[in-house]
């Protein structure tokens, strides 16, 4: 089932194109659920505030740009990636993690994967 069949099925309507937000967002959130660690929820990317989607687009080109870093820079941006990501809750989880550069990593590919969209399909000619 597509969004826009999980949307219609899931909204009160009045035809066939009449939708309501808290319906469209209620499907978005199913869509695009949070990562949820030991509770803690770490939002996916296209759900943040743009401030926030800025600053993890920062963190992810740092962790992926061309430039050599020391696995303790590494680790840094990691931490800061997962704070912002799991909001209020994210020092929490980064206490949690402690030194397991390991585990962090982990996270963010777990989070990474799971929260990103997916791709258009291929148009058949």
């Amino acid at each position: 089932m597509n969004l826009n069949e999980t949307v219609r099925t899931k909204m009160a309507k009045t035809n066939d194109k009449t939708f309501t937000l808290d319906n469209l967002r209620k499907s978005l959130d199913e869509k695009y659920a949070p990562v949820v660690i030991d509770g803690i929820e770490l939002r996916p990317v296209l759900r943040m505030n743009s401030a926030d989607r800025a600053t993890v687009g920062g963190f992810l080109e740092q962790l992926t740009g061309e430039t050599s870093i020391s696995s303790e820079e590494t680790f840094e941006i990691v931490r800061k990636l997962i704070r912002c990501a799991a909001g209020e809750r994210g020092p929490e989880l980064v206490d949690n993690i402690g030194d397991d550069l390991a585990l962090a990593m982990n996270i963010v590919e777990l989070w990474i994967g799971s929260t990103q969209p997916g791709e258009a399909p291929s148009s058949q000619s």
